[in-house]
């Protein structure tokens, strides 16, 4: 009919500002982690790839924190899929993790 607007299904209604939003606090997190574990590598003296372990080991662990602290109902609308949780900012967070790494590792045991 004339004034009749045509129903929108339930199930490809996005938010995408929402759904950028909930991506930038897992970045946040990863960052976080990143940072305190390049601190915690940097300051044990780790090298190569041990330091580089490291961060594997940190970034499995913290998928899993964030995979236990979600909610258990469905992440449609909240993000756009399972992987982007477990695997979005592992690049960003590698890069921020071996700048923290080697910055802890110099100030330890170059300039003391």
């Amino acid at each position: 009919m004339l004034g009749e607007q045509p129903q929108a299904s339930s199930d490809n209604v996005y938010a995408q500002d929402k759904i950028a939003h909930n991506e930038n606090i897992i970045y946040k997190c990863r960052a976080f982690g990143a940072v305190v574990f390049g601190i915690l590598a940097g300051v044990f003296g780790l090298t190569s790839l041990w330091g580089l372990l490291v961060y594997v080991i940190s970034s499995i662990v913290i998928s899993i924190f964030l995979f236990a602290t979600l909610p258990k109902l469905s992440i449609d609308g909240l993000f756009t899929s399972w992987m982007s949780i477990l695997t979005g900012g592992f690049v960003q967070g590698a890069m921020t993790y071996v700048l923290v790494w080697t910055l802890a590792y110099d100030i330890v045991y170059i300039f003391f």
